[in-house]
């Protein structure tokens, strides 16, 4: 008997063998915590009036400050491209319609530009936090119980845009996207049906629909952390003579100087597509792509802290070249809200980068010193968890109130040496590590 199993069994063996595998399922939308231009093509657009729910103003368009010609890259034989009604179009895109509960719920709110001018925006959002933030009042989003209509947010942080101006500048023919966890923004969504839309002055998007299933093992969501991100722009001097000590086999070291940015126009620069690179959560970003991979080393010292980021290949690339020096900015996330944090000083103008395209390779490490006060600066706490963002190029930041557009730089045409290692051109930010900080200052007795 065992011997006729056994014939059988190796019987059915080739069949098995020459049996197809599945396909692998496509990458999730978003996945890589960044997004390409391709993957924001890909987007449809259902874009339609803005709905008055019960308690709503009529909204009116004040989310568009202007659209402002930068400079028309068309030649002047080309044929003007077919542009849809609206001048900008709106949608969610939520990855998976069907999860578990207690699971996250990732949606994707994104803006595409249909002019070729820049599109200032007067307002802005925040989902990517314990609770979402709207600031100016021309944008916002809802999830919404489809079996009672009822909103399912827990709560918000709204502000005014008191000193006016453009708090997002989309490119001409670009995108704008930001992402939040829905489960997280509601405080855990119950086993339902549910639906989630936003709008932008007086258009919307579609409501996309998505179910949360039940999952008897699954603990109760816990409350939102009152997470908060900072950024600062990580200055070094960035003058090198040829042969100074400031290069060190391979390593830049530097004296720093951090400049603080103001977290919503550094993360609605990231929004844009630096780069190419269309960041829609800060806290998401990958610390490697298609070529480089970057890696942080905190180094506590009694005559000043210091960061080391190394950027090394990724393989099979042996070699990446850097057109210039990359940019860094320090990302620090504090679980307080910052109560007496004190700014570092204004951003100033950085000095001409020299072009020492033969040191600008892989691997290649900026060892940048801290300011001796910077985690009192911080403010009050226990903790912070700080990393950087590695950028090939400044990120441009929401032009504001009274300054005027400058024109695209032409590109440098160079002619391709299919020897030469890529040039990167990318953003990508190191891992988390955790600083402590000092205790607070005790309270002042009167």
């Amino acid at each position: 008997m065992t011997r006729f199993l056994l014939l059988v069994a190796l019987a059915t063996l080739p069949a098995l063998v020459a049996a197809p595998v599945p396909p692998k399922p496509p990458s999730e939308f978003g996945a890589k915590g960044v997004l390409s231009r391709a993957e924001l093509e890909t987007v449809t657009f259902d874009t339609r009036a803005a709905p008055k729910r019960d308690g709503d103003r009529d909204w009116a368009d004040d989310a568009v400050i202007e659209e402002r010609v930068i400079e028309d890259r068309r030649k002047p034989d080309a044929p003007a491209k077919p542009r849809p009604a609206n001048r900008y179009d709106l949608a969610v895109v939520v990855p998976a319609a069907r999860a578990r509960a207690g699971d996250p719920v990732y949606a994707y709110f994104v803006l595409r530009n249909n002019r070729d001018t820049t599109l200032r925006l007067g307002s802005r959002m925040d989902p990517s936090g314990g609770y979402p933030e709207f600031h100016g009042g021309g944008m916002g989003f809802d999830v919404r119980d489809r079996t009672t209509g009822k909103s399912a947010l827990k709560g918000l942080a709204a502000s005014t845009n008191c000193g006016g101006g453009s708090l997002v500048d989309v490119p001409a023919d670009g995108f704008y996207c930001v992402r939040g966890d829905l489960n997280r923004v509601a405080g855990g969504l119950a086993p339902g049906e549910y639906e989630v839309d936003w709008r932008c002055g007086k258009l919307a998007s579609a409501p996309v629909r998505f179910t949360v299933l039940p999952n008897p093992g699954a603990k109760p969501a816990a409350p939102a952390k009152p997470d908060r991100a900072r950024f600062f722009h990580l200055n070094h001097n960035l003058e090198d003579d040829d042969e100074g000590d400031g290069f060190r086999a391979g390593a830049f070291v530097r004296d720093g100087r951090l400049s603080s940015l103001y977290a919503g126009q550094f993360e609605s620069g990231l929004a844009v597509g630096p780069g190419g690179a269309y960041v829609p959560d800060a806290r998401a970003i990958p610390a490697a792509d298609a070529l480089v991979e970057a890696w942080i080393e905190f180094k506590p010292y009694r005559e000043g802290d210091r960061v080391a980021v190394t950027l090394r290949a990724v393989p099979p690339h042996e070699r990446v070249r850097f057109d210039d020096l990359p940019r860094l900015y320090l990302q620090v996330l504090t679980p307080d809200r910052g109560e007496g944090a004190v700014p570092f000083e204004a951003e100033e103008k950085q000095a001409e980068l020299k072009r020492l395209s033969d040191r600008y390779v892989t691997p290649l490490t900026l060892d940048v010193a801290l300011p001796s006060d910077w985690r009192e600066r911080l403010g009050g706490g226990d903790t912070a968890r700080l990393a950087v963002v590695v950028a090939a190029k400044e990120v441009e930041l929401p032009r504001g109130a009274g300054q005027r557009l400058q024109k695209l730089e032409e590109k440098k045409v160079e002619r391709a040496d299919p020897d030469a290692p890529p040039v990167w051109g990318g953003l990508v930010r190191t891992p988390l590590v955790e600083v402590r900080l000092p205790p607070p200052a005790p309270p002042v007795r009167r």
